[in-house]
């Protein structure tokens, strides 16, 4: 049976919101044949992922704002150049990779919509292609209005709505 379920992984609810206005969300949370779920809590998404119930996954990198306030950026840099990172500040506390990483282990297509982005530069460089490579993400937006207008494209393309 097909995956049924369009699911939107975000801490921002202006974005959420943002999102779903430019998918045409209907008011049954419905985006063409597909369940629509915008949630900003992490609980319960394993789950959906783990029952093969998920399309595509749609997330935002920062989901614990505490945790990423202090190591998401050097966690990143670390996953991108393939380093070791501890794993009080790895990717088993950093919450969005361990669900791309379960999104890939399932074969869910995933797209990134974040902030983190614009914090790429650094010695070597990183790039959103080495984002996306260690999140197994099929393409990165910008959170931004432009980023998330193009994210919707996107999403709208993938599933065949547009």
């Amino acid at each position: 049976m097909e995956p049924t379920t369009v699911l939107h992984v975000e801490n921002n609810e202006h974005t959420r919101g943002a999102l779903a206005r430019l998918l045409d969300v209907d008011v049954n949370n419905r985006l063409g044949k597909y369940d629509y779920v915008s949630t900003g809590v992490v609980a319960g998404v394993q789950a959906k992922l783990k029952a093969d119930a998920v399309r595509l996954l749609i997330l935002d990198l920062g989901l614990n704002v505490s945790w990423d306030n202090r190591h998401m950026i050097r966690v990143l840099r670390h996953l991108a150049l393939g380093e070791d990172v501890a794993e009080s500040q790895g990717p088993r506390t950093c919450e969005a990779h361990g669900l791309a990483l379960l999104a890939h282990q399932h074969k869910v297509p995933l797209v990134v919509l974040t902030n983190y982005v614009d914090y790429l530069g650094g010695d070597p460089p990183l790039t959103e292609t080495g984002l996306a490579d260690v999140f197994c993400a099929k393409a990165i937006f910008r959170k931004n209005d432009a980023g998330i207008r193009e994210c919707a494209a996107w999403i709208k393309g993938k599933l065949g709505l547009t």
